[in-house]
């Protein structure tokens, strides 16, 4: 029987002995939906949850509306925060990650650190990803995905700088890539 409030534990070990072990307890709230989990990295073997140089990761989820499950913060051991918001429109799914330093006063926010925005088709497939400075809005890196063949993979992905890489399938799989510089790869199978 699923006990979802009680904690889960892995313990690792290398040749026989303790490496480490981590804790993860998930809470349901009373409609029965995970609404946050949080991972503890032991200090200690069989430590005390309470004790203080645990190294504590506590993850929130959405729990109502049309993105429920989906994960909604991410509170790190090093104080850094990520905080996601959903969209879908006209077959796409808009995804926002906001990393970086917590905003105390408001959960869903961050003060400074990245935007990531990421479009992916009603395949899942990611059409462009774009990474920009929250505070100035600078654009960091980005990516464009374009040319799909018959089956929808993309053959082309487009940089921040203009300059792109080709990737084309074969039967099989893979046939071959071109990177940003020109360099070919053939690959082949036996």
């Amino acid at each position: 029987t699923a006990r979802p409030n009680t904690a889960r534990t892995e313990t690792e070990y290398l040749l026989g002995q303790f490496v480490s072990q981590t804790m993860r307890v998930v809470h349901t709230n009373a409609a029965g939906i995970v609404d946050w989990l949080k991972e503890y990295r032991m200090a200690a073997q069989n430590g005390d949850l309470s004790d203080p140089t645990n190294l504590v990761t506590t993850t929130t989820y959405i729990t109502t509306g049309a993105f429920v499950g989906r994960v909604q913060t991410i509170n790190n051991p090093d104080g850094t925060r990520q905080v996601y918001s959903y969209s879908d429109s006209s077959g796409q799914r808009t995804t926002t990650v906001l990393s970086g330093s917590p905003d105390t006063a408001n959960a869903l926010n961050v003060l400074d650190g990245t935007r990531t925005v990421t479009v992916q088709n009603q395949n899942g497939a990611i059409v462009s990803s774009t990474i920009q400075d929250k505070a100035s809005s600078i654009t960091l890196s980005s990516e464009t995905y374009s040319n799909p063949d018959e089956f929808g993979r993309f053959r082309r992905v487009t940089h921040l700088d203009g300059t792109y890489e080709d990737t084309q399938y074969a039967c099989c799989g893979l046939d071959l890539t071109i990177d940003r510089d020109g360099v070919v790869t053939q690959y082949e199978y036996d």
